[in-house]
């Protein structure tokens, strides 16, 4: 047997329940096959009860089709957003000719180089996210800071991008955001 309920968050629901199930707030129940008899024809997201039948409400159907949309919308940007976080922490920044580490430790110790100026002890070596090993020195400390900057910048205008774009799309839930990024040192030649 079949239930049409109004769901939470403005959703309306075609459950599938046995002889002594039911829904846990039957307020929202429009329809119940058992006790209303074979569910007619009706468009989700708009039918409303009047009397024994159910009718489509234009008003009703496009307030839920917003809210579905709404929540669509939201879930695709929390997605652009980990993608952004994720290339932030682990795409790491180049300066010629290496790849540096952007995860929060390794951002930590480079602004301390940056601080350290022209106190980084003399032979300080530096590990690099391409397995390099350098010497770090005062100029390459502000590149590196530089890089990290121009590197967060570029993603976020990117995420940006992505999430207008996103929005605007006739069908949020199918947008593709996994082009039109910064290089990363997973994808760098």
């Amino acid at each position: 047997m079949k239930l049409l309920v109004n769901a939470p968050f403005g959703r309306q629901e075609l459950i599938e329940v046995g002889e002594g199930g039911g829904y846990f707030d039957p307020a929202r129940v429009l329809w119940d096959e058992r006790v209303d008899g074979p569910l007619p024809e009706t468009t989700m997201g708009g039918m409303v009860r009047v009397g024994g039948a159910l009718v489509l409400d234009a008003a009703i159907l496009a307030a839920s089709v917003a809210i579905v949309r709404d929540a669509a919308k939201a879930d695709k940007w929390e997605a652009i957003k980990a993608e952004r976080d994720r290339r932030t922490q682990t795409g790491g920044y180049y300066v010629a000719p290496h790849w540096y580490h952007s995860d929060t430790f390794s951002r930590t110790q480079q602004l301390g180089l940056v601080m350290l100026g022209v106190n980084i002890p003399s032979g300080t070596l530096w590990k690099t996210l391409d397995n390099g090993l350098i010497a770090m020195t005062q100029t390459l400390a502000g590149q590196i800071f530089g890089a990290a900057a121009a590197s967060d910048i570029a993603i976020f205008a990117a995420a940006q991008t992505h999430k207008a774009a996103m929005e605007a799309s006739a069908d949020p839930t199918a947008y593709d955001f996994s082009g039109g990024w910064p290089v990363m040192y997973e994808a760098a030649p």
